[in-house]
Order: C-alpha cells, then sequence, then structure tokens
C-alpha cells in the first residue's frame, strides 16, 4: 500500500488479471488525484479501509467483484457501508444474481452495477460520477453544518442580548422568530404571539399607533429606526427604539423583515429628568454654565445669556469660564477657584461678573467638578449668584451692628456699675449687720458658758441667741439668694457621715418640735442607706434645715416626719407635717423669691427665700425638688441628691475643748478688730483656754504688736479705720520678705458673705478666711490646722 494522503479508490476482485486491469484504466484517466488500492477478497479489503481510515485518508468509491472467496461482492459492499457509510459502492461482475444485486442496492446503498466485461468508456463515465457525486455530498454536509453553527451562534446570541430580535413576513401576518427577551418586554409569551401576530402590534399605544403602521406599510423596502410605546398587559407603558431591516431575494423582492427592539424606558426618563433640570436652570435667578474639563463652555442658562446678550442659538464653543468674570477675578477663578474644585471637588469664592456694558456685579461663586465613577473630571459647573442687595444690607447691617454695640456697651458698663453698686451694697450691709450680731452672739455664748447663771437667766440667754440665729439666718437667706442671682454659688463635694448629720439636725429641731407640742420623728432605711456620702454637705445641712423648720412652723399638732432612703446612686429626702396645708395651685409660688402663700398666717415671718434658695440648691447639686399639700392636710416636700459612697471622713467624733493640753508651746494670739465688742467674745474664750491673747483696734496698732510681741497667729478684721487689714497683712508681708523672716500665721475675720471678698483677702498674704459671727469650734480646728494647737476635752 502507497503512503499517501490522495483520496482513494478501492478495487476488489480475486483475479489479479482483473485488479490490474482495472488499476490500469483508473489510473490512466484519474491518477493526479486520486490513488488506487487493490484487495484480493472481502476481508483484506475491509482490512484495507480501516488502514486508511486510521491514517485519515479519504475513500470516496469502492468497486468489488462479487463472487469471491470468503464474502461475497453484496456482503462485503454491505459491510463497508454500515462502516463507511458516506463511501459509494459500485459492484463489477459478470455472475451475479438478481438477489445479489438487490442486497447490495436495498442494504449497501449500490450507486451503480457494472457487467463484465466492461465497456472502457462505461466505467470511466461511471466512476467520473460517482466521484462527483461523493465531492457534492460532502460540501452539502459541510453547508449544512456550517448552517448548523451558524444558527446555534444566532440563538446563542439572541437569547442572551436584553434586546428583543424578531423576524416577520413583509405584510407583518405573521410572525416568523422572537427572542426570549420579548417576553420580559412585552409582557407576553412569545409562543402566544406566533398564535396571534395581530395583538404584537395593537400594544402599541393608541397615540403612536397610526404612525407606526404607516411606517410598517411604506418601509417595506427600506431599513427604518423609529422610537414608540407600548402599553403592557399589566398597564404598564414602556418606550421602545426599533430598527426594522427588509431581507430580499436576488430578485430584489422582499421576502423577510428581520429587526431589534430595545427599552429604552430608563433612557427616556432620563431625558425628562434631563429636560426638567434644564427648565428649572433656564429659569433660575443665578448666573450658572457647564463647560468640559478645558474650561470651554458647553451650555449656559438664560440669565447668563441675557447678561452677555447671547442669543439661544449662539456658537458658544469659544467661550470659556473666565469669559463672563471681570477682569479682576478671572485670576482668581482661573488661579484658585478651577485648580480647588479639580483637586477636592468644589470650590466656593467671591468673584465679579461683567455686562456687556462693563457693570461689575459682585456674585458668590460656586464652581464644581463632575467626576466619573473611575474618578476622572468629566466636566465643571458653575453657579453665580448676585449678592450686590446682601452687599447692600450687609453695609446697612454693620453699621447697625455698630450703633447697637455702642449702646450694648453703654448699657453693659452701666449694668456692670449697678452689679457693682448691688455688691458693694450688699457687701456693706452684710459687714454692717453681721458685726452686731457678732457681738451678740459672742456674748451669748460666752454668757451661756457661764455655770453661775440660773435657769430663767439661762432661758433669756437662750433667747438672746435663738433670735439672734433667727436674725443671721434672714441676712443669710438674703445674701445667698444675691450670690445665686449672679452664678456665684457652685458644688462643692464633701465626705462626710450622713447619719452624723441626721443626727445632728433631729437634736437641733427636737427641742423646738418639744416646745410646740409635736413629733419629731427621723426615719432611716436602714438596709440601704449608706452612712458616709460625698455630695454637698452644706447645701444639703441647708435645705433639710429649711424644709423641717419651716414644717415645724406650720404645723400646731401632730408630727413632723424625715424619711430618708437611697437607690445606687441617689439619696431621697422626703419631710411631711400635719399642719394646715395650702391650696394645690399655690405650691409653686412657694419656690419663687419672695413671694408667700396667700393665706395670711401670723407664722409667715422671714423673706419667703428659703424654699427658693432649697431648690436652687438641689438643682446644683444635680437633684429635684418637688412638693405637695391640700389645705387642711399637711404638706410633703420630696427632694433627691445624687451622691457617691466614701469612707469615714472623721474617724474622731468631735468634742468639747476645755483648755490647752501640757507641754505645748506658749501660743500668743493677736485679735485685731476695730470694735471692743467683736473682739472681747474672741479675746475672752482664748484666754479662757489658756492662749496668752493681745488685741489691737486697727492695722497700725497690730503692726507694732506683731514688730513688738511677734504673735505666733493673728485673727485680723479687715474693715477697719486708719489701716484696714488688707493694708495691715500686705505690710507684714512685705516686712517679712524684707527681713528674711518665716512667716505668721494671719486668719482673716471678715462680715462679707462674697466669695470674691475671700479671693482678694488671700490674694493680700492671709492664710485662711472665717466668716462673722463665727462658731468656736470653728476657731478651734483653725487654730489646730494651722499652728497645730492640742486640746484637753471635756469627759
Amino acid at each position: 500500500m502507497k503512503t499517501t494522503m490522495q483520496p482513494t479508490i478501492l478495487c476488489v476482485d480475486d483475479d489479479r488479471a482483473v485488479l490490474l486491469s482495472l488499476r490500469d484504466q483508473l489510473t490512466r484517466n484519474f491518477h493526479n488525484d486520486y490513488n488506487i488500492e487493490l484487495a484480493q477478497d472481502g476481508l483484506e479489503a475491509l482490512e484495507l479501509l480501516d488502514e486508511l481510515r486510521a491514517e485519515g485518508v479519504d475513500v470516496p468509491l469502492v468497486i468489488s467483484d462479487h463472487i469471491m472467496p470468503g464474502i461475497k461482492g453484496d456482503e462485503f459492499l454491505i459491510r463497508v457501508h454500515s462502516r463507511f457509510p458516506k463511501t459509494l459502492n459500485v459492484l463489477l461482475t459478470g455472475q451475479a444474481n438478481a438477489d445479489a444485486v438487490g442486497n447490495a442496492v436495498n442494504f449497501a446503498s449500490l450507486y451503480r452495477y457494472i457487467a463484465k466485461p466492461w465497456n472502457d468508456t462505461d466505467l470511466c463515465l461511471t466512476v467520473t460520477e460517482a466521484l462527483r457525486r461523493y465531492q457534492q455530498d460532502n460540501e452539502l454536509e459541510l453547508s449544512q453544518a456550517t448552517l448548523r453553527q451558524s444558527e446555534e451562534r444566532f440563538r446563542q446570541l439572541a437569547e442572551t442580548i436584553d434586546e428583543v430580535f424578531w423576524v416577520t413576513n413583509p405584510q407583518r401576518s405573521k410572525v416568523i422568530y422572537l427572542s426570549p427577551s420579548f417576553e420580559q418586554v412585552w409582557g407576553m409569551s412569545c409562543e402566544h404571539t406566533y398564535a396571534h401576530p395581530q395583538q404584537w402590534l395593537e400594544t402599541i399605544h393608541p397615540d403612536d399607533r397610526d404612525r407606526m403602521q404607516n411606517v410598517f406599510s411604506n418601509q417595506v423596502q427600506n431599513k427604518y429606526v423609529e422610537e414608540y410605546r407600548i402599553v403592557r398587559p399589566d398597564g404598564e407603558i414602556y418606550w421602545i427604539r426599533d430598527r426594522g431591516f427588509p431581507v430580499q431575494d436576488e430578485a430584489g423582492h422582499t421576502y423577510r423583515i428581520v429587526g431589534i427592539a430595545e427599552n429604552i424606558s430608563q433612557r427616556k426618563q432620563l431625558e425628562q429628568e434631563q429636560a426638567r433640570l434644564i427648565a428649572i436652570l433656564e429659569a433660575s435667578p443665578d448666573f450658572i454654565a457647564i463647560t468640559n474639563i478645558e474650561g470651554r463652555i458647553l451650555w449656559v442658562n438664560f440669565q447668563l445669556r441675557q447678561l452677555r446678550g447671547l442669543p439661544p442659538e449662539s456658537d458658544l464653543s469659544q467661550l470659556v469660564l473666565s469669559d463672563f468674570n471681570s477682569d479682576a477675578s478671572k485670576a482668581i477663578v482661573l488661579g484658585q477657584g478651577v485648580p480647588t474644585a479639580i483637586k477636592k471637588g468644589i470650590w466656593v469664592g467671591e468673584t465679579t461678573i461683567s455686562t456687556l456694558e462693563g457693570t461689575e456685579i459682585p456674585v458668590s461663586q460656586l464652581i464644581i467638578a463632575h467626576k466619573s465613577e473611575d474618578g476622572y473630571v468629566q466636566h465643571l459647573s458653575t453657579i453665580m449668584r448676585d449678592i450686590s442687595t446682601l452687599k447692600q444690607i450687609n453695609a446697612e447691617l454693620e453699621i447697625r451692628v455698630e450703633e447697637r454695640t455702642a449702646q450694648l456697651t453703654t448699657a453693659k458698663e452701666a449694668a456692670e456699675s449697678a452689679n457693682r453698686a448691688k455688691t458693694t451694697f450688699l457687701s456693706n450691709m452684710s459687714h454692717e449687720l453681721r458685726t452686731p450680731l457678732n457681738i451678740i452672739l459672742g456674748f451669748s455664748q460666752l454668757l451661756a458658758a457661764d455655770d453661775s447663771l440660773d435657769r430663767e437667766q439661762r432661758e433669756e440667754v437662750e433667747h438672746i441667741n435663738t433670735s439672734g440665729n433667727h436674725l443671721l439666718s434672714l441676712i443669710n437667706d438674703i445674701l445667698e439668694m444675691a450670690r445665686i442671682e449672679s452664678g456665684q454659688v457652685t458644688f462643692k463635694a464633701d465626705s462626710f457621715d450622713l447619719y452624723e448629720l441626721l443626727d445632728k439636725l433631729e437634736g437641733m429641731f427636737h427641742r423646738q418640735a418639744q416646745f410646740k407640742g409635736l413629733q419629731l420623728k427621723l426615719l432611716k432605711s436602714s438596709d440601704d442607706l449608706p452612712r458616709y456620702v460625698e455630695t454637698d454637705k452644706g447645701k444639703l445641712t441647708q435645705v433639710l434645715i429649711n424644709l423641717i423648720g419651716n414644717a415645724i412652723k406650720f404645723t400646731d399638732t401632730g408630727s413632723v416626719t424625715l424619711r430618708v432612703t437611697s437607690d445606687r446612686d441617689r439619696i431621697f429626702f422626703e419631710v411631711e407635717d400635719t399642719g394646715s396645708g395650702i391650696e394645690a395651685d399655690e405650691i409653686e409660688t412657694l419656690f419663687q423669691p419672695f413671694i408667700q402663700s396667700k393665706r395670711k398666717d401670723p407664722r409667715q415671718e422671714g423673706t419667703g427665700l428659703g424654699l427658693p434658695i432649697s431648690r436652687q440648691f438641689v438643682e446644683l447639686m444635680g437633684g429635684l425638688l418637688t412638693a405637695e399639700s391640700q389645705l387642711g392636710s399637711g404638706s410633703i416636700f420630696r427632694f433627691f441628691v445624687p451622691f457617691k459612697q466614701s469612707q469615714n471622713p472623721n474617724p474622731h467624733p468631735t468634742r468639747k475643748a476645755i483648755a490647752l493640753a501640757p507641754y505645748q508651746t506658749k501660743y500668743r494670739i493677736l485679735v485685731v478688730d476695730d470694735l471692743w465688742a467683736n473682739r472681747q467674745p474672741l479675746v475672752k474664750f482664748l484666754q479662757l483656754l489658756g492662749f496668752e491673747v493681745k488685741e489691737a483696734g486697727n492695722g497700725r496698732e497690730a503692726i507694732a504688736l506683731w514688730n513688738s510681741w511677734q504673735p505666733h497667729l493673728i485673727w485680723m478684721d479687715m474693715r477697719m479705720p486708719e489701716m484696714d487689714g488688707y493694708m495691715a497683712t500686705s505690710q507684714i508681708r512685705a516686712r517679712e520678705r524684707q527681713e528674711q523672716q518665716s512667716p505668721i500665721k494671719i486668719l482673716a475675720l471678715t462680715a462679707s458673705a462674697f466669695e470674691e471678698d475671700r479671693t482678694r483677702v488671700l490674694a493680700v498674704g492671709c492664710d485662711d478666711f472665717i466668716r462673722k459671727p463665727y462658731e468656736e469650734e470653728v476657731i478651734l480646728q483653725k487654730l489646730t490646722e494651722h499652728l497645730g494647737v492640742k486640746y484637753v476635752y471635756e469627759n
């Protein structure tokens, strides 16, 4: 067998001479295009066909004898056809019967039968026709395969694109093909549309239907592109862009219409929104322009066209963004505005634009850089707002502000002057009232300690002390309200024994309640009430004194009860009495300064400031004070304050000192006050305890005694004639620094109730500040604090 890739003609015959004769004749006519192979029986021929097939050699024709050893020609050709159905078969024999030929025709797809001996011309024509037939069959098969591939690619494309691919006959009376996306766009099934093609046309919106019918009728020979609306079965209206193309035969007759339809509803919606936006921009009183990235104008609104006299059809492509700005503002727009907008996305500034006549208009200009999703600037827009009127208003407003500022400055100075006068008055009043009270209470405390007094005398002294403390309470209320109004009252946290405070309050009011025949009850929640707490002790004490004092004052029979409970971070207080009560609509008036109940009551003595001060103090501590009452049924005042738990701040109980402890320095104390009556209670109290005491009536005398006697501590009054305590303290401190002496302790004694006086006192060199009238216990505490004095205590 020759090794060649040429198509091969296989000849099969058991007679060697016949095979050679066939080969010679076929070689003469077909050797240029075909290779000739020989086999002497059917089995050999089948093996040869398998080899050729394995090598990829095409065998278009087999010529076989019928009478052969092994298998006959008809059976051989049947096997060839079953294994190589494309190969054509020719039976060449002189002894075949009709049955054999019939088998070959029916089961081997016999192409031709040639009788032996054959005619050379007939053989050549038969082989030529067979080979042409084989080539035509191959070409047809290849065309069909190519067509199938093309149809598959078209089907895949049509089924994956969002657009609708369609095919109809020229009259549109038959729908030949619809891609699957038709169902999504039109809302109808393809099968239904194939069966009812007219309904496809009926979906066109009534306002567009006649126009499209004319397009379909008149454009059979030409392509078209149209936009129209359809009404889906669900009532939704879609916009469709439809492109139709006629398909014509060789004679130029249209036999198909193919097209692509796409849903452009979203694009139409964007166009409508853009049109609305353009209408808004056109109607805007601002000057608006849009440019490309180079700054060349793409669009301007009516206001800007009118400013520069530009007709609507003007060619704007030669204009740039800064052309509308005045010469003075161009550098700002190009040097700052555009670069900043490109970098940061936006720029805002004040510029000017000019009219055709050259008039400059001040504007607030906004430049925005519009970027794509990947961050590249696509175009710029600017909005310029006329601020001429605003500039004028601002200028007028500045003049008004200057005038108003001058008026406010004058008013502020007047108010400050009045406030200073008020402060001076209150300070003087505090001093003038507290000074005699200091004398009264000082001597009453000394008298109360005198063991020679009988019972009646002690009661009279107690009345003096009680009346003095009441007067002091009134003064303190008035001054405290003044401090509250001026914002001088602040929260001061203290750690203290709550149980001790409550017990002291109970003891303080026990005698007063007992005198009126009232039962005073203190009910503490022992389960959850902490003993040592941190909050403002002074303010809490004052609130409780005010509430319990009022309750006892306005209760004739029954009881006054103080209940105290707590939760995790709040203490709750409740003061209840069985007094006469007040009308419910008068409760809130009780918390207004200087306002008392409308009901006439001889017990309504005082300033009417206790409850307003109490509410202010409670709120300053972070709590809330409320009240409820009914006329004839008593009253209940409730409040709470936040707190923190703390440790025992004073593990040693307070005891009454009766003398100085032995083995101490003989302390020298100088008492300075211009009033003898003010000095005497303190002098006598200190002398009784064992201190060495001298006294001075003014600052000059104090300096002289300091210089000659060298006291350990000076109690210094701050308001005195000739030389006050401020000057005396200042000069003593100056002499100490000059002579490099150790500073002595100077403690200020003042009747002032104002915190700023405390600041001034400490500023001139005093070590501490004590208000008049003072308590003996405070005096002892300060001496221990500053000198380390130790005492002998009673019991």
